[in-house]
């Protein structure tokens, strides 16, 4: 079965067997782990161990003593992060979720946000096993990114809002062991609750749609299994999903193969590092001290799933740096440069970022932000940062480090170039057709000047480098028990019942 190109239908419910969400729902319920290929258990791992390590991280910020305060006091059997609070399932599903996606230092495409809460809240009531949940998790990422690729990137809509709300019903569909029947209509129910607008980038409320995604999932999921009724065209129906959210000129993709590359979440680049001279698997990234070998960019995929950007049929990408994903580039031809042993940042007198489209096109739109949250979502603030502390942490999207880079008027020396042919420059050019780049030129005192670039993404860290982010994240809570919790989640498939390892998540 291969890609199928759009068409609306005179009449939104078509026979069941004929639809997306049919295709979709078939898929997830016949999806079984030993069909899964190594790599796709380990990245549904990675995404398990980095969701559940910035969930806790947020729960002391202030998104997450609002969202303490707004808790419901009512009485139930599902927990939140790093608490000892009891409450409904919907209230847990959407706090968890909106905790995992608050620091904005979860992955790309922020799938874990919105799948483990539901899987969570599932598991505390009902005996899951661990290689239930991988391949959950992998179900509800296999139908998420399929949807994704199908929006009209550049609209107001945000994808973990709209994408993600289906991508959780599928993972509630998979354990709550749904029917194919059943499972259509968690998928054709969650389709009308999707939503989330870009606007609220850089404040509480953009954590808020992943939340909402999840809850939207797990409900779905949960009516779907009571009974409740939709269309089972929703999605290609004349007034449905895609006529709200997608492309009019977009193919429909709901090819569902056996082999590995035809699972998405496999679909990764060999060279993690994006020929930067970062090492990927250490967290932060640490300099190798070797200079950037463009030459490395687009081994292992792919350039169509290489390209910066959420509407990709790739892999999960997971951040070192706690801001939106816009950044990675620009941090990584940052830190290619002001990492090495003899670099002085007290040197530097200005900075230029080139890039070859105009951020504020995309997700970095808040180029000059007036609070810490707008910083994430903004390139000048990440590298001011750095320039400050020659750090980028948790911290540095805190009040106080906002204040100390405006005391030190460092965004007023940071310039932002857009110039597509500024590449031209670089002293190798990947093979890569329409890579994304950035780059970073620092001037010194002495009127010299040091241009360091960065391809693709930027460094994505690799399975060893999760791990360490894990334990440092979570190192506050549990102290010397979290490099054993880290590694109790890595052999979480041979785990009978989840609820043991899950009560150690809380206090």
């Amino acid at each position: 079965m291969g890609a199928v190109t759009r068409t609306l239908s005179s009449h939104s419910t078509t026979q069941a067997q004929d639809t997306v969400a049919s295709k979709h729902a078939r898929f997830i319920v016949n999806l079984s782990y030993d069909q899964l290929p190594e790599q796709a258990i380990a990245q549904a791992k990675s995404m398990l161990v980095d969701g559940l390590a910035c969930g806790l991280a947020a729960t002391r910020t202030d998104i997450g003593a609002a969202l303490q305060q707004w808790l419901p006091d009512v009485p139930g059997a599902h927990a939140v992060l790093a608490t000892s609070r009891k409450t409904d399932a919907r209230s847990a599903v959407l706090t968890n979720g909106t905790l995992m996606h608050a620091l904005d230092f979860d992955d790309i495409p922020h799938f874990a946000a919105v799948e483990l809460p539901p899987a969570l809240a599932i598991a505390e009531t009902r005996e899951v096993t661990g290689e239930e949940v991988i391949v959950a998790l992998v179900a509800g990422f296999e139908v998420a990114a399929r949807v994704t690729t199908m929006l009209a990137h550049g609209r107001p809509q945000h994808p973990i809002g709209t994408a993600g709300a289906i991508g959780a019903a599928a993972v509630a569909a998979k354990l709550l062991k749904l029917d194919e029947e059943k499972a259509i209509l968690a998928l054709s129910i969650a389709a009308s609750m999707s939503s989330g607008l870009t606007e609220n980038f850089g404040t509480f409320t953009k954590p808020l749609h992943a939340g909402r995604a999840a809850e939207a999932g797990y409900l779905a999921a949960t009516l779907a299994q009571s009974g409740w009724t939709a269309d089972p065209g929703v999605f290609e129906g004349r007034k449905g999903f895609f006529a709200a959210y997608c492309d009019p000129e977009a193919e429909v993709e709901v090819h569902y193969g056996s082999a590995t590359e035809d699972f998405w979440i496999t679909r990764v680049p060999m060279d993690l590092s994006a020929g930067s001279p970062l090492n990927e698997n250490r967290f932060p990234p640490t300099h190798t001290g070797s200079m950037p070998n463009p030459s490395k960019v687009g081994l292992g995929a792919p350039s169509d799933q290489l390209r910066g950007g959420p509407n990709l049929s790739r892999g999960p990408s997971f951040k070192p740096w706690p801001a939106c994903g816009g950044n990675n580039a620009v941090l990584t031809a940052m830190f290619s440069m002001i990492d090495r042993p003899e670099f002085d940042r007290g040197s530097i007198a200005g900075i230029e970022i080139t890039v070859p489209t105009d951020p504020e096109r995309g997700a970095v739109f808040r180029t000059w932000p007036q609070t810490p949250l707008e910083g994430k979502f903004s390139l000048p603030y990440g590298i001011a940062a750095a320039w400050l502390d020659g750090k980028v942490t948790v911290d540095s999207y805190e009040q106080e480090t906002f204040d100390r880079i405006q005391e030190a008027g460092l965004l007023s020396e940071i310039a932002l170039t857009i110039d597509p042919d500024f590449i031209k420059l670089a002293p190798a050019v990947p093979s890569v057709d329409d890579c994304n780049w950035a780059a970073v030129t620092v001037r010194f005192d002495d009127g010299s000047t040091e241009t360091s670039w960065a391809f693709n993404r930027g460094v994505e860290m690799g399975t060893a480098a999760v791990d360490e982010k894990f334990v440092a994240l979570a190192r506050p809570f549990f102290g010397d028990a979290a490099d054993r919790l880290v590694q109790r989640l890595r052999n979480i498939d041979e785990v009978h019942d989840i609820q043991s390892l899950l009560g150690e998540l809380y206090f």
